[in-house]
């Protein structure tokens, strides 16, 4: 029941956004299934994201819902988060985020902090992003936390992306790396704000591959194509382990 109502209040908050005059430019709202090989769980991500004009600046703000089950047992993760940028030279854009994820079960909440910058290189797209991650409660160390993804068109309405993304120990604790790397392809549906994917990759997280079906549906100005990736505690890099 409580994922419900968080499902449909991020729906409606994102589509009262789009529809106001607040300076809002274009947004997105994604649902994403995962299958892990090695322990026979699922993930299912809910996502909304919207972007806004602030002048030199723009806002990217974002809310996504996540739970993992084996069907017998189930966990939640709720997470929020904001990315302020600017554009530069060519279409690039940088700017920094800040995060945080919360997980009921065990009392735990995640904070995340760091840079981004999206880039427009012609044939490729890039996204990448340095930043930490630290847990407010146990005895956790505090993570370095790297992604990188590039992003090519290889057919019309079809684009593939492969993405590397890693979780470094930056001090004593309990907890080590954990790697993980994704393939995605998208079709983008002709004249329509939907698109679909497919997306196969390994973590070794859980020492597991990964599999998953995707469903995004975009709103807003067409004409700015990219939001950057929500920074949370993701089950997919982390192989279905909270």
């Amino acid at each position: 029941m409580k994922t419900t109502f968080l499902t449909v209040s991020a729906l409606a908050l994102m589509t009262g956004i789009a529809s106001a005059e607040t300076g809002f430019q274009y947004g997105a709202i994604d649902f994403d299934a995962y299958g892990f090989g090695a322990n026979d769980s699922y993930a299912f991500n809910l996502t909304a994201r919207g972007a806004f004009d602030l002048g030199s600046m723009g806002l990217q703000v974002d809310g996504r819902v996540a739970m993992l089950t084996d069907f017998t047992d189930s966990d939640e993760l709720y997470s929020v988060g904001a990315h302020l940028y600017t554009s530069v030279a060519d279409g690039h854009r940088l700017g920094g985020y800040l995060g945080y994820s919360h997980i009921p079960t065990s009392s735990r909440g995640i904070v995340f902090a760091g840079a981004e910058g999206l880039f427009d290189l012609g044939a490729v797209d890039v996204e990448a992003s340095l930043g930490v991650m630290r847990f407010t409660s146990g005895s956790s160390p505090t993570f370095a936390n790297v992604g990188l993804t590039a992003m090519f068109d290889v057919a019309p309405n079809v684009e593939l992306s492969a993405t590397y993304a890693g979780l470094f120990p930056m001090d004593a604790g309990p907890g080590g790396q954990v790697n993980a790397g994704l393939l995605k392809a998208t079709y983008y549906v002709p004249n329509s704000a939907w698109s679909m994917n497919a997306t196969l990759g390994y973590t070794d997280g859980n020492d597991t591959m990964v599999y998953g079906l995707g469903l995004s549906y975009a709103f807003g100005a067409q004409s700015v194509d990219r939001l950057f990736t929500p920074h949370d505690l993701n089950i997919a890099h982390l192989g279905g382990g909270t």
